[in-house]
């Protein structure tokens, strides 16, 4: 008696590895690059952020400390005042100066990660946007 072998299935698979990938024109080699070098800028600059954030902080818990240190020397009410007026307009400024260097670099974090994609959708060389 000879023994039956199985037939392989005519049908195709359903297993999503077995599937063709679709088409994605957009997707080439020049835009998988731009969004390498985008992703690389864009951790570079948050990175830069973070430091710069970081530090600010870490001054004004310096310059915090300090105020009560001063305000724990002053011997009248008047001396007190000027120590509080002052270190609040310093604060201001400080936050208002870091407000707008936070700003600027993220501005430049964004344009340098849509930079790389705005110069791979040209056709000749590169034209970054300003």
């Amino acid at each position: 008696m000879e023994t039956e072998r199985k037939k392989k299935p005519t049908h195709q698979s359903s297993v999503a590895t077995d599937m063709p990938l679709p088409s994605l024109p957009g997707v080439n080699g020049q835009m998988l690059e731009a969004m390498a070098e985008a992703s690389e800028n864009c951790i570079r600059g948050v990175s830069a952020l973070i430091e710069e954030w970081a530090c600010f902080m870490s001054r004004r818990v310096r310059e915090d400390t300090a105020l009560a240190q001063s305000c724990r020397d002053c011997d009248d009410w008047s001396k007190l005042a000027k120590v509080q007026r002052d270190w609040a307009r310093q604060t201001f400024e400080e936050y208002s100066n870091e407000t707008q260097k936070l700003t600027r670099m993220g501005t430049e974090v964004l344009m340098e990660g849509i930079t790389p994609f705005y110069d791979a959708m040209r056709p000749n060389g590169k034209s970054t946007p300003h």
